[in-house]
């Protein structure tokens, strides 16, 4: 459970993500809390938000998914002509036969919401009775206005007071075992934007298998975090304060990813704004993050010292970074921290 606010006040709500093994789908509740502590009548649902959202054709039109076709700067649109190869090669390979079948295309709109090919209308996917899938150990991440009370100070070319006067639209962001990253309005529950993880690309295509309900898999089941930074790296020409969002994948993947989720208007889904949303993505195929495992513990946002090390940094250059350790199960068995 998630409280968007610390203290109890008008306006504080409890935000739930759940599951249902019968079906593996799952759905995040919001309820407003009173004023004796107690929880009202539920405000929205997820889950029949996304499905009103995306019915019919909507999840081709309406429905906004990035992915990332490389492990820096390659955000692109979660859309068949933007994948690489290897990314089409596993969406094509049918999860129980293990041979190429060139439905790729058609699972990619599985994925997106599409339920044209469902065994129901006389495809050969599995059905679904609802679109959003199972949240099972994703917590729900509030994300509003800047929350830090870092001084003006900070950063010699950026101004953080500035930075949380500016409005922007409040969020909630969690990961699902559909394969997604979710970002909801806090306002309805309606889907703003979606995200691929690279990670999750080898087993992606188990989504469609007729016989899914028993043979359920993890995908984006890890936690997610959001931080205030100053993108350039020596602080001279960079363009102000970012909210970036970093994630793991828990049991879903050897893989961790950061996104610029600093103005919701933003997600608009366009080669221009995926390339700027998606920061990076990496994964233990990678080089240098052969060691990255099965990474549960929540990663940190930090601000290092400056890049040459000095001491007294009067110019406040310093450097932000995320700060994740590498997980279970890597391949040297070693405990690593990644910055």
């Amino acid at each position: 459970m998630l409280a968007n606010t610390l203290v109890l006040k008008t306006g504080t709500y409890i935000y739930q993500g759940r599951f249902d093994s019968s079906d593996w789908s799952g759905d995040l509740v919001a309820y407003p809390v009173n004023m004796d502590g107690s929880l009202g009548t539920i405000a929205w649902q997820a889950k029949s938000a996304v499905d009103a959202q995306f019915t019919g054709t909507g999840w081709s039109s309406r429905r906004v998914v990035f992915t990332s076709a490389s492990k820096i700067g390659g955000g692109v649109p979660f859309l068949w002509d933007y994948l690489t190869e290897d990314q089409k090669n596993a969406l094509d390979r049918n999860p129980l036969s293990d041979v190429d079948d060139d439905l790729g295309p058609d699972r990619l709109d599985f994925l997106r919401g599409d339920s044209s090919n469902e065994l129901q209308q006389g495809g050969g996917f599995r059905d679904r009775e609802h679109l959003l899938g199972d949240i099972v150990n994703s917590d729900p991440l509030f994300v509003g206005q800047p929350p830090f009370n870092y001084p003006d100070s900070l950063e010699r070319y950026a101004n953080y007071s500035g930075f949380v006067a500016t409005e922007r639209d409040a969020m909630i962001y969690v990961g699902g075992n559909d394969g997604l990253l979710h970002g909801f309005d806090v306002d309805n529950g309606e889907e703003r934007m979606a995200y691929v993880p690279r990670a999750v690309y080898e087993r992606l295509s188990w989504l469609t298998a007729l016989d899914y309900e028993r043979n359920h898999r993890f995908f984006v089941d890890g936690g997610v975090i959001v931080g205030d930074v100053v993108l350039n790296w020596w602080g001279y020409t960079g363009d102000g304060w970012h909210s970036v969002l970093v994630g793991t994948l828990g049991a879903g993947g050897k893989g961790i990813y950061a996104l610029d989720v600093t103005d919701p208007d933003d997600f608009q889904e366009t080669l221009t704004a995926a390339s700027d949303i998606v920061m990076w993505d990496f994964t233990a195929s990678d080089v240098g993050f052969e060691d990255l495992g099965y990474t549960f513990a929540a990663p940190a946002v930090i601000r290092l010292r400056h890049y040459l090390g000095l001491a007294l940094d009067s110019f406040n250059l310093g450097t932000w970074a995320a700060a994740i350790c590498n997980g279970y199960e890597s391949a040297n068995g070693s405990a690593n921290l990644y910055l």
